[in-house]
């Protein structure tokens, strides 16, 4: 455990070592660290029937989908959307209640830690390259798949139950319904504003993660300099409001608070009368069929309800911090219960309108709100052996996405 502790603690002093914004994390794929490289299969990983055909979303060797390129795209002609910039909070709101139906699709549909391991990261890793996207590193147009959209309306059954059904889609799909709205200020000095605005919000996720780290390791705490400390919890939050003059980021801290980049303070409240959520094991192919519809709905959020690049950035790296949070749960390095707010999850359906466009319609919740009305789903088992296990499984999964 002192170990994971200690990786926490690397990823935050790489960015206080100099200076808070300045520094970047290193660039890979999930934010692990390499342990070695080579294709390794997933399918029936540890033995794990829910694994079977794993690898046949993306495809062999495509864990994280890395080979998604723009040979693989079919632009929708007829499908040309401008982008319209939209109040702050609503865009906010919206990714995090795609958060939380994320958090509930693993922890309901997936009983073993390892597979809910796997599936997270595959999930998280496919996001950085969106992140790649809007910082033009990829070389693809910048879009999203309106055919896998369309499912949005189908993983919530009518009487509020994960739906089971097969989408008939697969990882394969991606790409050939692509929408790929105008109207952003992308321009020539943009590379130098949107890299400043990623390695800042990469920074405030770092930022809250040492301070709460701080308050759940203490032993790994007590043996560090107390300067070290000190320095660790009195770095100045780093404020997003009006962040380089934009003022679309008006009002951006206030959704989750100063410090609070991505929700990782908030007190969590369990619902002791609804604890009644017993995980039921679905085919992996079901889980990553739904999560690819959240990816794909984060990024038509994104792109056309926020038209500054720079704020795309910090849109989606504050998305992608809060999904890092729920990894750290997974591992149970983070002290937090695993599971999912019930109320906010509850809203994925009134995101969209019936004719299919967003619903730009003030959902009437903060950031701050999250956690308040916690599911905890039961029947997965936490032991030493799951531990070491997840531990190598990171490994290999960290070797999946380091090669590109």
């Amino acid at each position: 455990m002192f170990a994971k502790f200690a990786a926490v603690f690397v990823v935050a002093l790489s960015v206080f070592t100099t200076s808070v914004v300045a520094t970047p994390l290193p660039e890979t794929g999930s934010d692990l660290v390499s342990r070695g490289g080579g294709f390794h299969s997933f399918n029936n990983w540890g033995g794990y029937s829910s694994l079977s055909n794993f690898d046949n979303f993306y495809g062999s060797s495509n864990f994280d989908n890395v080979q998604f390129s723009e040979k693989s795209i079919k632009i929708v002609k007829e499908k040309e959307l401008v982008c319209h910039s939209q109040r702050i909070e609503i865009i906010q709101q919206r990714l995090l209640v795609l958060q939380e139906m994320a958090k509930r699709i693993i922890t309901e549909q997936v009983c073993e830690v390892e597979t809910q391991t796997i599936v997270f990261e595959q999930f998280h890793a496919s996001l950085h390259g969106f992140s790649r996207d809007l910082r033009r590193f990829s070389g693809r147009q910048v879009g999203y798949d309106s055919g896998i959209v369309s499912h949005y309306g189908s993983i919530i059954g009518s009487d509020g139950s994960l739906s089971t059904n097969d989408f008939g889609f697969s990882g394969h799909d991606l790409g050939r319904s692509y929408v790929v709205p105008s109207g952003n200020n992308w321009g020539s000095r943009s590379f130098s504003s949107v890299g400043s605005a990623y390695k800042a919000a990469r920074s405030a996720v770092a930022s809250v993660l040492a301070v709460a780290s701080s308050a759940i390791a203490g032993p790994i705490v007590d043996r560090r300099d107390a300067s070290l400390n000190t320095t660790l919890l009195n770095v100045s939050p780093i404020s997003f409001n009006q962040w380089g003059g934009l003022t679309s980021l008006v009002g951006f801290d206030d959704f989750f608070g100063v410090g609070n980049f991505n929700g990782l303070k908030n007190l969590q409240l369990v619902l002791a009368g609804q604890q009644n959520q017993v995980c039921q094991a679905q085919q992996a192919v079901l889980i990553q069929q739904q999560l690819a519809v959240l990816q794909e709905a984060a990024k038509q959020i994104i792109l056309t309800q926020a038209c500054d690049v720079q704020a795309q950035v910090l849109f989606l790296e504050q998305f992608r911090g809060g999904l890092r949070d729920f990894r750290l749960d997974l591992q149970r390095v983070s002290g937090r219960q695993i599971g999912f707010d019930a109320n906010i999850a509850a809203l994925l359906q009134q995101l969209v309108l019936t004719g299919g466009g967003l619903n730009i319609k003030d959902l009437g919740f903060r950031g701050v709100d999250i956690g308040k009305h916690l599911i905890t789903p039961s029947g997965s088992v936490w032991n030493d052996d799951i531990d070491r296990s997840v531990q190598e499984l990171l490994k290999l999964v960290a070797a999946q996405n380091q090669r590109k």
